[in-house]
């Protein structure tokens, strides 16, 4: 048993010929997706030209505010850290009032 040599080509053939079917439906959606794409660019170019206009100036305000939220952080942290400390020196003026008064209690109850 052997394969003619037709019958091969013949198959390759219509292989080929599906292969080349599918590319060229490939290119055509290909084309009107270019062809949208350029609509679309034409259509929004004065917006996009303004958007790109405006990217400086947007950047400018971004940078201005990250500078502020830094700042803020930084106050922030400073005010907690203060905050901290006088609720330690709070419970210590409270501990040594209560320690005052037990002594106080203590010299009166005693006699």
């Amino acid at each position: 048993m052997y394969i003619d040599i037709t019958i091969i080509y013949s198959i390759l053939l219509s292989l080929g010929a599906v292969v080349l079917g599918y590319l060229i439906y490939t290119l055509i959606n290909i084309n009107k997706l270019i062809a949208n794409v350029n609509s679309i660019l034409t259509y929004n170019s004065k917006t996009i030209n303004e958007s790109i206009e405006n990217l400086p100036s947007i950047m400018k305000n971004v940078e201005e505010i990250s500078s502020n939220a830094k700042d803020i952080t930084d106050v922030a942290t400073d005010i907690t850290a203060d905050v901290i400390v006088a609720k330690e020196n709070l419970k210590s003026n409270a501990d040594l009032a209560k320690d005052v008064v037990g002594i106080v209690k203590n010299v009166f109850l005693s006699k």
